[in-house]
């Protein structure tokens, strides 16, 4: 995927985090994410952006701006609207057992590139403790985080 070019992996969580639910990360728009990773793709010497995501949305994003410098995985499952792909039932065999695999990969790509632009995830939680476990650091590391929903609503 990385091809050795350097690269500027991107976590967008979408989908369901949208709903903000009580306890959780206040939701970054994948416009926050966009701008920060122009940011450092335009000052760092990147050449390619890496983009994980659940969101179709965000592909479009990305896509828009950073053209054939963007890569990502075609094959992931991904959503328009609020609703975890988690809870997707899609007409393939083994259908939550390849989301499972597609988000290992993505986060291992993640952990793979030089420098990571996300929010608070598992996704990028994990991401940075395999870089570790490989004695290895991001040369970038962008956390956004807005706070925590403290409220009683759409507790989930």
């Amino acid at each position: 995927m990385k091809q050795g070019k350097k690269t500027l992996g991107v976590h967008v969580r979408g989908t369901d985090f949208k709903r903000n639910y009580n306890g959780h990360p206040i939701c970054i728009e994948a416009e926050e994410y966009l701008a920060e990773a122009k940011r450092l793709f335009d000052i760092k010497n990147y050449e390619r952006v890496f983009l994980a995501t659940d969101d179709f949305h965000a592909v479009k994003l990305f896509k828009d701006v950073f053209g054939d410098k963007l890569v990502y995985y075609k094959d992931v499952t991904r959503s328009d609207g609020d609703e975890t792909v988690m809870k997707s039932e899609v007409e393939r065999e083994n259908h939550h057992y390849l989301l499972g695999l597609e988000v290992l990969r993505d986060m291992m790509t993640l952990a793979a590139c030089e420098g990571m632009v996300a929010g608070l995830s598992q996704v990028s939680y994990s991401a940075r403790i395999q870089k570790k476990s490989q004695q290895q650091e991001y040369e970038d590391l962008q956390i956004l985080f807005k706070g925590i929903n403290e409220h009683r609503e759409n507790c989930g």
